[in-house]
């Protein structure tokens, strides 16, 4: 393996849900209370490395096995000057399993038992918590698309939201829009309204 591990990466786009503190349980508080801060680059990196090394057993099982969570923040400043943290759980259990259901619907039966063995299926089920992972499924805060944008994502930002651009020397690294929650939601509820007033 050589170069830097995004370089070795799908091209993929995260739609995120960024929450306040008191929007999550206790342990879940504690968790980002006594983490160091990362930036959401550096959550991006250790995720990205969990993967490698998930993917690089010497037994075919991708999936997490003892991974704490991990919270990307986001900080800005609302209309007053006052600055606001959000938060948002990397939920990598409820993330790997919808993943290898769209890998199992995506390729036959035999190739994803050489990708995603039985075993590992049946091992990963002993150890997922079953309540957190429906609470997770249920209020998931990610949705991933590789190799593109779909579509219904673009309703809910305009050109002029706020917007971050990285570069990693001449190489663009990361394109980050950024709306708040509840003009998302009024944004998709338009959208909704026009589809249904359009439809035929």
């Amino acid at each position: 393996m050589t170069g830097p591990l995004y370089d070795l990466t799908a091209a993929t786009a995260h739609l995120r849900v960024y929450e306040p503190l008191s929007a999550f349980e206790d342990w879940a508080q504690s968790l980002i209370i006594g983490a160091p801060p990362r930036t959401a680059d550096q959550i991006d990196a250790l995720e990205n490395q969990q993967l490698w090394e998930r993917t690089l057993r010497g037994v075919s099982d991708p999936f997490p096995h003892t991974e704490q969570e991990l919270f990307r923040t986001v900080k800005f400043l609302d209309y007053q000057g006052a600055e606001h943290t959000r938060y948002c759980p990397s939920q990598i259990q409820a993330r790997s399993l919808l993943a290898a259901e769209q890998a199992e619907e995506a390729m036959r039966a035999e190739v994803f038992d050489l990708l995603i063995p039985p075993a590992a299926r049946r091992a990963n089920g002993q150890r997922v918590d079953t309540d957190k992972l429906a609470a997770d499924l249920t209020h998931l805060h990610t949705r991933t698309s590789t190799w593109g944008i779909p579509l219904s994502w673009f309703s809910l930002f305009r050109d002029d939201d706020e917007c971050e651009v990285l570069y990693v020397g001449e190489r663009l690294r990361n394109v980050r829009l950024l709306v708040p929650f509840e003009q998302a939601i009024e944004r998709l509820a338009w959208a909704v309204q026009a589809m249904a007033t359009h439809a035929p």
